[in-house]
């Protein structure tokens, strides 16, 4: 799932996310999976 830009909010490795913010609200284990 890696075709945008960093969209949402910004991940605790400082990196932009790949996910939009829509996706974190609805499944916010992306995070740790977008890794």
């Amino acid at each position: 799932m890696v075709g945008g830009r960093g969209r949402g909010p910004p991940r605790s490795d400082g990196q932009a996310d790949l996910y939009p913010s829509r996706a974190y609200r609805r499944m916010p284990s992306l995070r740790t999976r977008a890794a």
